[in-house]
């Protein structure tokens, strides 16, 4: 097999460079190198031309221009909280940043397995659905606020009583203590 190859291979014409081969690649070599630094130049022409533009914007002379006038705005004073009300939403805002630390107490935990226990998935379910009620009446009420709002104590609008938020939060938490101790339990997590 192998003399068949070399028969093949001396079987077939020999092939010539072209005359001009050596010329043909030094035009084409001398025709990368012009394309080469026409686009440096384009580059460079290009940075300067945005440098003369910013700088230009920079020291241009802002006097003869006026400045639409400032519209002021409307404050409006809120009136004054009783004593009561004030209580209230402080014991409000505690019972939400312990809710935000059981969420976030949750979110460290590692993620449920797809094997578990009838039981305790049961039970976890179960908590779950408590906290989505819980958390459709906040919703409902008007009374769960944006986490910017939670930073300080401030006034409650919603559609329930005011002395009725506390009792929502506090429900929340409890649920939230429940999941996260089920979670620890079902993790076999340690600290808790």
């Amino acid at each position: 097999m192998t003399t068949d190859v070399a028969k093949l291979l001396r079987s077939m014409p020999d092939l010539q460079p072209p005359a001009d081969g050596w010329q043909r690649l030094v035009a084409r070599q001398a025709q990368f190198s012009w394309m080469r630094w026409s686009a440096k130049f384009a580059v460079a022409a290009s940075v300067i031309i945005v440098f003369t533009a910013v700088a230009g914007a920079l020291y241009v002379d802002w006097s003869g221009f006026t400045a639409s006038p400032v519209i002021q705005p409307v404050i409006v004073s809120a009136p004054a909280m009783r004593p009561e009300d004030r209580a209230i939403e402080a014991q409000v805002w505690a019972l939400q940043q312990r809710s935000q630390q059981m969420e976030r107490l949750l979110g460290k935990l590692p993620p449920r397995g797809r094997v578990a226990y009838a039981d305790m998935a049961g039970v976890i379910a179960e908590l779950e659905d408590r906290i989505a009620v819980v958390d459709y009446q906040l919703n409902e009420a008007g009374l769960n606020r944006s986490s910017a709002d939670r930073q300080q104590p401030g006034r409650l609008d919603g559609r329930l009583e005011q002395a009725d938020a506390p009792g929502l939060w506090r429900r929340r938490v409890e649920f939230m203590d429940q999941l996260v101790r089920a979670r620890y339990v079902e993790t076999g997590a340690e600290g808790f």
